[in-house]
């Protein structure tokens, strides 16, 4: 794509279409900032070809002309849906190429990520570790060390354990298990992706207060740096769906497969300026939630779940016309 403007005249148009991970992905964020100045035109393709797994979109690019912002469309049941007008200036503000969002999708997006404050300027996310080859289903406890994988995690909550692996397997990864062994927020790797009723993505995150938790690289675990930002008020973003809606438009831009919940994109996440202000209502909220699932896995939570939804929805400063969106795309 980098000899795009060799191949037409000045006034020619080039139109390819590529993998949709090119809207998101970090490796390939240079040549989305080189390219979209120059597009007018963005489609998401979804699965549109047969037998091709992977999704696409399209853009239609012409090297002469500047633009201020860009049409974004969506190729569903054979047409073409016009969703949004996008700003150029978008590309820098999320550090994705958005696409498939309406005009007042966008706009809630941008209200949300105006502060130019994100999760990347207050926390460190890494992965566990990468020892999946050496679990083995039985241990003894005097020797062996229990290790959770990504599905052992529910929101706010652990369900069972992977697997055990040696001491001395653990010894040679000392350094990671030291930065591992710390109080943190751990998470499923892979993001799930949900069809049903509508197309939306589940985070999900729980809150490892006293450090003990030993995850592979299927989890990952997430810590403040230097800023007063509590482990349980990360937890609650995670959860919450104000942030899944935002991580899925504007950080996944409504991808499908395959969605790594790392240090990337776990950065793009925004964060009102005043947050540390008003973060103890939620803190609060998130430790009677871990209290409940730790006497009863299973007990419903989701009366004190709703009510973070809401003091986060206030945090965000959002109204009731944008409450409105988020939770219409979750029915």
């Amino acid at each position: 794509m980098w000899q795009k403007n060799n191949l037409t005249h000045q006034q020619g148009v080039v139109s390819f279409v590529v993998p949709k991970s090119l809207l998101y992905s970090e490796r390939w964020f240079s040549l989305v900032e080189a390219l979209a100045p120059s597009t007018n035109v963005l489609v998401d393709l979804e699965q549109a070809f047969e037998s091709v797994l992977l999704e696409q979109v399209v853009f239609v690019f012409q090297h002469s002309r500047s633009v201020p912002l860009y049409r974004a469309y969506k190729f569903h049941s054979s047409k073409f849906i016009q969703r949004a007008s996008v700003p150029v200036s978008c590309v820098s503000q999320f550090r994705t190429w958005p696409c498939d969002v309406s005009d007042e999708e966008l706009r809630l997006g941008m209200k949300m990520s105006k502060s130019g404050l994100f999760l990347r300027d207050v926390s460190r996310s890494f992965r566990g570790l990468p020892l999946q080859q050496k679990i083995s289903d039985y241990g003894e406890e005097y020797r062996d060390v229990r290790v959770i994988g990504g599905k052992n995690i529910v929101r706010y909550g652990t369900n069972g354990f992977k697997g055990y692996l040696r001491k001395d397997d653990i010894d040679g990864a000392s350094k990671k298990v030291k930065m591992l062994l710390q109080p943190k927020v751990v998470s499923q790797q892979i993001i799930a992706h949900i069809q049903n009723p509508k197309p939306h993505i589940m985070i999900i995150a729980s809150v490892d207060p006293d450090g003990s938790i030993l995850g592979l690289d299927t989890v990952e675990n997430t810590i403040p740096i230097n800023a007063p930002i509590h482990l349980n008020m990360i937890a609650a973003l995670f959860n919450s769906s104000l942030i899944n809606w935002y991580a899925y438009r504007f950080i996944y831009c409504a991808a499908v497969r395959t969605m790594h919940f790392d240090e990337h994109y776990i950065g793009k996440i925004p964060l009102p300026l005043d947050y540390r202000y008003k973060q103890d209502d939620i803190v609060a909220l998130v430790d009677k939630i871990l209290a409940a699932k730790r006497a009863n896995l299973n007990a419903d939570t989701s009366a004190l779940e709703r009510e973070i939804d809401e003091r986060i929805y206030h945090l965000y400063g959002l109204t009731p016309e944008e409450i409105r969106i988020v939770e219409e795309s979750l029915k």
